[in-house]
């Protein structure tokens, strides 16, 4: 077999093994920007709060921030402070969700 052929295979290999190691952060990155475009804005504090973990079987968008849960699903009635609230749900996470194929898609086609 010649060198030239080999070294091409490796380096193919080897190119193949980084955009492997590479895809789940940039598909996460991806889903991650589109969750924070979908995040409606007051203050901007639960847009800023959304962040990315990669572990080697699986990724986590997740917020610290209590309201998140009001935001995406809505709420009615009072809280515990006496506020009145009739708020409708923005559905931010399942939008995003919804989207999840098309973006993956997107990304893997980009990393090509």
């Amino acid at each position: 077999m010649p060198a030239d052929f080999v070294i091409a295979i490796d380096d193919f290999v080897n190119k193949s093994q980084r955009r492997m190691k590479g895809l789940p952060f940039a598909i996460g990155l991806d889903l991650l920007a589109y969750l924070k475009e979908q995040t409606p804005v007051v203050t901007g504090n639960l847009r800023a709060s959304w962040h990315l973990k990669v572990g080697t079987e699986d990724l986590t968008i997740s917020t610290g921030v209590e309201y998140a849960r009001r935001v995406e699903y809505g709420f009615s009635g009072e809280d515990s402070a006496g506020r009145s609230y009739n708020q409708s749900g923005r559905g931010m996470l399942r939008k995003t969700v919804e989207a999840a194929p098309e973006i993956i898609a997107e990304t893997v086609k980009r990393l090509e």
